[in-house]
């Protein structure tokens, strides 16, 4: 009986206040690394680490743009249709 009691205080007066300490260190970490990476971003938001004098401009072209500019087309391929 006396194990039983001490279980039952366990589960509803210990666990509880465990788990919710637990939770806020959790949520607390992981805002504490997303405003690191927000700030991060603010201060260089294009992810590269080399600063540019002022008025300097630089376009960066995407990468789809750039690969198979040569491509004159494909070639013709015959086929039946079936009905």
């Amino acid at each position: 009986m006396l194990k039983f009691i001490f279980t039952l205080f366990l589960i509803f007066f210990l666990l509880p206040p465990l788990f919710k300490w637990l939770l806020r260190l959790f949520i607390s970490k992981q805002v504490g690394k997303a405003q690191e990476q927000f700030y991060k971003q603010q201060q260089n938001p294009f992810g590269g680490n080399k600063t540019r004098k002022e008025g300097e401009i630089k376009v960066e072209v995407p990468q789809d743009t750039r690969k198979n500019k040569d491509f004159g087309g494909g070639e013709y391929v015959d086929y039946e249709e079936v009905k």
